[in-house]
């Protein structure tokens, strides 16, 4: 049985190991606890039963365990200038063996670790039971829907990964513009400015896997938020962004009917 208050508890003894102080940490502390929480609203949404809707809220809760080791290290979030956060965790959780400070039963252990190991790849791996595919499908909406929440409520250099004196100056790569408007997820490695990043975000899109997950990015106007949070001095730039910007509402718009 799956106690989530201990769970909680267990948590926050352990992000008691790292400064506090540091923005970034701070920023990845209140993460975990709301992805936990759009994990469980997203249970909620698909009946799921009560012990697996706790399931979920643990798996929310420690995704991104693996951050915190990672900003202590590198103080960066990009993997691909450190770790892969997603492995880290798993080497605190199942090699260190902190999964028993969170759930004494290893009942989900293997669920567990197949959802965090996904929840940040390009794409879910396959040969996953059903179960295991439910759990990942879930953490991986949770977790895009509150990077939704930071990149339109959190000061914006402190969300983006790329040094920048000046945002609104940068241009939307071609590359990144015609994958978007192919439907295609972004790779993270196509990225070559903070423009393209926030299109990756907008792109999440095409990864949402539960129709009441868009209806969260359609009610917050996450999309317009994203698009109008730079004033575009490119002017190509510019229209790209109003056209991306419109393509991902009428999408959203055909998905959620």
């Amino acid at each position: 049985m799956i106690d989530i208050t201990k769970a909680k508890i267990e948590f926050k003894k352990f992000i008691e190991n790292y400064d506090n102080t540091n923005n970034r940490i701070k920023v990845k502390i209140a993460h975990t606890y709301r992805v936990s929480e759009n994990s469980l609203k997203i249970a909620q949404e698909l009946n799921l039963s009560e012990e697996q809707q706790n399931l979920a809220r643990l798996i929310g809760l420690l995704h991104d365990i693996g951050r915190f080791e990672q900003i202590k290290i590198y103080n960066t979030y990009l993997d691909s200038k450190s770790i892969d956060h997603a492995e880290q965790g798993l080497i605190t959780l199942f090699d260190e063996g902190h999964i028993r400070d969170f759930i004494k039963e290893d009942t989900y252990d293997k669920i567990i670790y197949k959802a965090i190991k996904n929840h940040n790849k390009y794409k879910i791996e396959e040969c996953m039971n059903e179960i295991e595919l439910l759990h990942s499908k879930i953490i991986r909406d949770a977790d895009k829907l509150d990077i939704y929440h930071i990149v339109t409520t959190e000061d914006l250099k402190n969300a983006v990964n790329f040094e920048s004196s000046n945002i609104a100056e940068e241009q939307l790569s071609q590359n990144v513009y015609e994958k978007f408007l192919k439907e295609e997820l972004v790779p993270y490695e196509n990225m070559k400015s903070n423009i393209d990043q926030m299109v990756v975000w907008i792109g999440y899109i095409y990864d949402i896997n539960y129709k009441e997950s868009l209806k969260i990015i359609k009610q917050n106007r996450y999309i317009d938020k994203i698009v109008e949070r730079v004033k575009y001095q490119d002017i190509e730039t510019k229209k790209r962004m109003r056209e991306i910007q419109e393509f991902a509402n009428r999408y959203i718009g055909e998905k959620i009917k």
